[in-house]
């Protein structure tokens, strides 16, 4: 049984799964399962894959097209590994990631459930133009409730989290890592490496999302979803001001209906907030 299964979910990447495929094997750590985990591409990914012809290599195609969540859940469902570690069919990581990932979690106490480590962000050009090197860790849930700051391709996390808190929502049309993370720091402390051990590939001119509706409809899911876990933890003033904040950006994109209910959220939250008046006449004007 390998220590680590490493999911890389993919979708029409045969120009960049490769390269993906290969940071992993050259890993110091080399007690691992790669799953490549194919959501129903109409490339070569597939004779891409096969060409390493490494026995740790497992290469799952869907039948039809089902999206990021689902890709990885079919690859945490198919994994072998103590741990499961995620990397972006587009990403890549640097040789020590993964040893001094496990080297943290044979360390640490049985609390903490993920580890993730700073990551560069690379731009079309091969140029860095971002570092994401957060230093949150321990119990970091109302960190996590104020903003996503774990880089997804950074991440490993124990099997057994899953089975606690469950696969990916695979409802979610984005946030769907933040709403993951969140689950998780639920139930265990989170650890970081503070070094950058991923390369994430991005056009900085595109959001990391090709629809804008999408990722505001995502933040409609989250906020909708972990109301009651805001209040629990005492963040019922944030939780206000993040609703009226999706109910204005619901209403460019035409979401009407969810943006009423999110700013009647809002308010009954805080009838005090100028910030949620504010952004409720403001979208009177835009409407």
């Amino acid at each position: 049984m390998p220590t680590v299964s490493v999911i890389i979910p993919t979708y029409n990447r045969a120009h960049l799964v490769g390269r993906a495929i290969e940071s992993v094997l050259d890993q110091t750590f080399q007690d691992f399962e790669i799953l490549v985990v194919d959501d129903h591409s109409v490339d070569n990914t597939e004779e891409v894959v096969n060409d390493f012809n490494d026995a740790r290599i497992r290469y799952i195609k869907h039948q039809i097209n089902m999206g990021g969540n689902a890709t990885r859940n079919t690859g945490v469902k198919n994994s072998k590994g103590e741990y499961i570690a995620f990397l972006d069919s587009d990403d890549e990581w640097l040789p020590e990631k993964l040893k001094k990932q496990i080297d943290i979690f044979q360390r640490a106490p049985d609390k903490v459930g993920l580890v993730y480590s700073w990551a560069e962000m690379i731009d079309e050009k091969g140029e860095l133009f971002r570092k994401l090197n957060f230093v949150v860790k321990g119990r970091v849930l109302q960190n996590i409730l104020r903003g996503n700051f774990i880089p997804s391709s950074t991440v490993v996390v124990k099997k057994k989290c899953f089975d606690e808190v469950g696969l990916f929502d695979e409802s979610f049309a984005s946030c769907q890592d933040r709403e993951m993370w969140t689950r998780i720091a639920t139930k265990y402390e989170i650890e970081v490496v503070p070094e950058y051990l991923a390369r994430m590939y991005r056009d900085k001119k595109i959001s990391i999302s090709a629809s804008p509706k999408k990722v505001v409809y995502g933040y409609y899911q989250y906020f909708i979803k972990f109301q009651e876990l805001y209040l629990s933890e005492g963040m019922r003033e944030e939780l206000s001001q993040n609703l009226s904040w999706v109910a204005y950006e619901l209403i460019k994109e035409g979401y009407k209906k969810k943006a009423r209910e999110c700013f009647r959220l809002s308010f009954k939250y805080s009838k005090t907030n100028w910030k949620n008046y504010a952004r409720f006449f403001l979208s009177l004007i835009k409407r």
